[in-house]
């Protein structure tokens, strides 16, 4: 992996990155290797995937056993990780059930990964929460919080972002440890194959315009790492309604920063 000049210097530091193989995954790994960290990554088959890691580690969020198992694992190896980077995301034309009953998108975009930093939390100096803008666009129903009733791709999207940003506040008050929520902007990666047809014509029309890069949609992640944004507040882009720009510190809007929405949101995430 080619090292370009980087202010950031993550010499003698571990990071793990979960999603890790898509286009803003490799972005990050790439930043990560660049500062001289030591990069884990995870991966549902256990292999590299060209990114050049470390150390592969085996986990299939779609699996709570395996998330379980993961984390024991982990803590019995004696490992600590200076910063886990949770950046797992899946946007799927259809719902889909988990082999532990939950609609896929939940689980996997909020469920398994909240859940994952709770266990790692005794071993974790920082933990960074990829998020997405696209919470803004939905009122989650408690009767329904996994969204199966829900029939559009991007609500149902929308809602398990909004489950994590609330469960994540709600966490972040338990744990003198830094947990910062981020949101890359719109960014051009694979992510789109999952969207709604007209949903995905636009956006591979409007692409090369609107969209910013992976290595551009890193930068809220990498600013994470040294940056601790006051309550109820994340780092995003500081451009128009947050697609595009460098990242600076902005307020969360909406619900979730309500408490009591807080409260409801980290009570779906089982205890180990």
């Amino acid at each position: 992996m080619k090292k370009r000049k980087n202010s950031l210097d993550l010499s003698g530091k571990t990071v793990l990155v979960v999603g890790a193989t898509g286009g803003l995954g490799r972005a990050i790994c790439a930043e990560v290797k660049n500062a001289g960290a030591s990069l884990f990554i995870t991966s549902r088959s256990g292999k590299d995937d060209n990114i050049g890691a470390d150390k592969v580690l085996a986990l299939d969020l779609t699996d709570l056993d395996s998330v379980r198992k993961f984390a024991r694992d982990l803590i019995a190896s004696g490992a600590h990780i200076d910063f886990l980077i949770l950046n797992a995301g899946v946007i799927r034309k259809a719902t889909e059930t988990t082999k532990d009953g939950h609609e896929i998108h939940f689980q996997v975009n909020f469920l398994a990964q909240v859940l994952l930093a709770k266990l790692l939390l005794p071993i974790t100096e920082r933990v960074i929460f990829q998020s997405s803008m696209s919470y803004r666009w939905v009122k989650v129903d408690w009767s329904d919080p996994e969204g199966i009733n829900e029939t559009r791709t991007m609500k149902r999207y929308g809602k398990t972002k909004y489950l994590l940003n609330a469960a994540v506040l709600a966490l972040i008050e338990t744990t003198d440890k830094p947990i910062v929520l981020v949101h890359p902007g719109i960014v051009k990666t694979k992510i789109i194959r999952g969207f709604p047809k007209p949903i995905k014509f636009l956006a591979n029309l409007f692409m090369p315009l609107v969209f910013q890069s992976p290595r551009q949609g890193a930068r809220a992640t990498i600013m994470a790492m040294s940056v601790l944004p006051p309550k109820n507040c994340w780092l995003a882009p500081s451009g128009i309604y947050e697609i595009w720009g460098k990242p600076k510190i902005k307020p969360l809007k909406g619900d979730c920063v309500d408490f009591d929405e807080q409260q409801k949101a980290i009570a779906l995430v089982p205890n180990g």
